[in-house]
């Protein structure tokens, strides 16, 4: 291709013209069904990034027009309102945020590019096979991830004082495509989605992470949130566990997405306008273990806690409540939002929901679940077995107990499942609980 990458090449004169190169080498990688082709494509890329000065970013367009042309549904990929409605706490906060440059804040989904066809004969394009087409995805999930995270300067998504819309939409976007079921159980793919997590969440600095005044800068802003919004709140942690709680919950993206029958899942209402509560777990396990990884991880098991128990809180109750802040979802006057959930929030959430929850405890595929959000919840740090905290998950593991001895004696193989993960759920806290009280002693 006489692109010679490590050094000059007579291709590239100007910014424009390494823009479009770029360009090329992305669709063309994203799109390659040749192994061979695919990896020098993409090298190609990466040594242009690292050798020459001039500057080409990854963008949402780029990533969005590269889903599209693999096979994802458009109306899934670019659920304009719902994403908006997701970001509404965001971008409200970030509209009353004042930069050193007045900047406006605005934010909208960008136009797809033009498709680039993967391969074209006498002008009709060829489709891929579906295994092809499954090993294609795959490959362009491991280019994001060679891009991103081993060249985050050379993308749009990274932090900008107020502004990391672009980042959230870029979050929604890599949890949507892993859950699909091909995808969801790929080693591969899992470690890389964790990988790009993982880099996206360190991106913050300290400050837009928490919120809080002891990390604020001496030149930065202050945050002017809504007076129903708390200051606690307004800041990216909260900010990334509302999208990745919204992935695959959008009305108008739902029909695009769901490949299960209705009578799948409860036959409560609600049931029906919420995603699988097998995806919600299983996504939460590809949230990274670090320090920020577990407070995304808590914060989106407590939303997804109380959207299988309907929580019955009103939204206003958030007014007198400076821990939470609404949750923009389809039923936006029942579901808030934890600047740090624990344990202490999920008993709440039992207690206020004892009447639904007893009407799930028929239903143990979907209390397995409900039992491993409570574990996610409970965590396995010192933090997580402080005084308080050990109260409230005593009286979570009596309710597991109780739960668990109504259980026991019935024979179907589900419930002796669910039987099995409550017994090894109420092993490990009482093993991690007795474990800090002795160090505490």
């Amino acid at each position: 291709m006489h692109l010679s990458p490590e050094a000059n090449s007579v291709l590239i004169s100007d910014a424009n013209d390494f823009a479009q190169i770029c360009e090329y080498l992305f669709f063309s990688c994203a799109s390659c069904c040749q192994p061979l082709r695919r990896e020098l494509l993409k090298k190609a890329l990466v040594d242009l990034l690292k050798n020459y000065a001039y500057k080409w970013k990854l963008q949402l367009k780029h990533v969005i027009t590269a889903l599209v042309n693999l096979g994802a549904n458009n109306e899934a990929v670019r659920p304009d309102k719902h994403l908006a409605n997701a970001m509404r706490s965001h971008i409200s906060v970030a509209k009353k945020a004042k930069s050193a440059t007045e900047r406006c804040f605005k934010f909208s989904l960008p136009q797809n590019h033009a498709i680039h066809s993967p391969e074209i004969e006498s002008g009709v394009v060829r489709s891929y096979e579906e295994d092809v087409r499954l090993d294609v995805i795959k490959s362009f999930v491991e280019l994001l991830t060679d891009v991103v995270v081993g060249h985050p300067e050379c993308t749009d998504f990274q932090p900008a004082f107020d502004d990391w819309a672009k980042q959230l939409v870029f979050l929604y976007l890599i949890a949507l495509v892993v859950t699909d079921r091909d995808l969801i159980n790929d080693p591969g793919v899992c470690q890389n989605v964790q990988m790009i997590i993982h880099s996206q969440l360190d991106s913050f600095s300290s400050f837009q992470w928490s919120g809080e005044e002891a990390h604020r800068p001496k030149e930065h802003w202050a945050f002017l949130p809504e007076e129903s919004l708390s200051h606690e709140t307004a800041n990216a942690l909260c900010d990334v566990s509302e999208i990745l709680a919204h992935v695959a919950n959008g009305e108008d993206s739902r029909e695009a997405i769901r490949n299960w029958a209705t009578d799948d899942v409860p036959t409560l209402p609600h049931f029906q306008e919420i995603d699988h509560h097998h995806n919600m777990v299983a996504r939460l396990q590809l949230i990274p273990p670090s320090y920020r990884g577990n407070q995304v991880k808590k914060n989106v098991a407590y939303l997804h806690l109380q959207q299988l128990l309907n929580n019955g809180m009103a939204g206003n109750d958030s007014i007198n409540f400076p821990r939470v802040r609404n949750f923009y979802l389809l039923f936006s006057d029942k579901i808030l939002l934890a600047t740090r959930a624990d344990i202490g929030d999920a008993f709440s959430v039992l207690t206020k929901n004892n009447v639904l929850l007893g009407r799930l405890f028929d239903e143990h595929y979907t209390m397995f679940n409900v039992v491993r959000l409570l574990d996610m919840l409970a965590g396995a740090e010192p933090e997580d077995y402080t005084r308080r905290k050990c109260e409230h998950l005593n009286c979570v593991r009596d309710f597991l107990n109780n739960y668990a001895q109504k259980n026991w004696k019935r024979t179907e193989e589900d419930t002796s499942t669910l039987n099995e993960l409550l017994a090894q759920v109420i092993s490990k806290w009482s093993i991690i609980q007795s474990r800090h009280t002795e160090d505490n002693v």
